[in-house]
């Protein structure tokens, strides 16, 4: 038979657990098998949304993070001036603070490959920012990648399988110099941004979500004229394929912009439930067990 402190402590710890799990109702989590009612408001969701989406903590790199090496394009070179008349270096700042931007040669004829999503109308085959691998749908390239509303609408990729050879160009009337060893470019992680740009042009209206960023990035300085025959190649070779994603647009309409984050915000609260109760099951135990031992000193 259980002493009757136990069975004290026993129904004390379930009046914490019944009230932990009615205030995680309240909040809208799911409990067991069951989901219960959300009372997150589209207010609260409209007014929070670049809180919902947490950051990584790939901020941007700032000046002092960069270390440039000689030969490479330097990524100071393009700069502007900033709100407040400070300098800004947007090749640096794309880059996460959270890793080294790091210089890297791609030889001539090697298998990399690139991936760039670009936009079916006009393509800008030959951009700057490309990516190790093809994100898996819409929603992680517009997140992981950072992409914002305003900068791009998808639609089309191109893949750049490998480094083109000299003589791969000068076929197709590429001028390159006898001693060209490859593209040099920086890699690095993407820093996170807030959509907070608008675009007539492009149907986006500034949500100010956070997209966290940290996906692997490569930047390659077309302007350099060392990577400049990449270019050339790019443009009269590469061709555009259909992305066929219908979810990398970012909601604007606010019952869609909670029907977006709900699932993230839900789906956060369910692991944290779960910890909250194995963090109870071990108080229990813990408990048995002192008054277990106390009772055995007693005798």
């Amino acid at each position: 038979m259980i002493p009757s402190a136990i069975k004290e402590l026993d129904s004390a710890l379930n009046k914490v657990r019944s009230e932990m799990i009615n205030q995680m109702n309240k909040a809208g989590a799911k409990i067991g098998g069951g989901e219960t009612k959300v009372l997150t408001t589209e207010a609260r969701l409209a007014s929070t949304a670049k809180k919902t989406i947490a950051s990584k903590g790939h901020k941007p790199a700032p000046l002092s993070h960069y270390i440039h090496k000689e030969g490479w394009p330097d990524l100071r070179a393009y700069k502007k001036d900033g709100p407040l008349g400070e300098k800004i270096f947007p090749d640096i700042h794309s880059f996460s603070i959270k890793v080294p931007i790091q210089p890297k040669l791609l030889k001539a004829g090697s298998k990399v490959p690139l991936f760039r999503v670009v936009e079916r109308v006009n393509p800008s085959k030959s951009g700057g920012y490309w990516a190790e691998k093809m994100s898996e749908n819409g929603k992680a390239w517009r997140l992981d990648c950072a992409v914002k509303g305003a900068w791009s609408t998808n639609g089309a990729y191109v893949v750049l399988d490998h480094v083109p050879t000299i003589a791969e160009m000068r076929k197709l009337g590429i001028r390159v110099s006898d001693d060209w060893d490859g593209l040099r470019v920086w890699r690095g992680k993407i820093a996170e941004q807030l959509d907070n740009e608008s675009s007539l042009e492009k149907g986006h209206q500034a949500t100010n979500l956070l997209l966290p960023g940290g996906d692997i990035q490569i930047f390659i300085n077309f302007r350099d004229p060392h990577n400049l025959p990449v270019k050339e190649y790019i443009d009269k070779i590469l061709k555009e394929k259909p992305t066929n994603w219908n979810d990398s647009k970012i909601p604007t309409q606010s019952e869609t912009m909670v029907e977006y984050l709900e699932k993230r915000e839900r789906s956060a609260k369910i692991v944290q439930q779960g910890q909250v109760l194995r963090g109870i099951s071990s108080t229990t135990r813990a408990g048995v067990e002192y008054q277990q031992n106390k009772q055995t000193e007693k005798r």
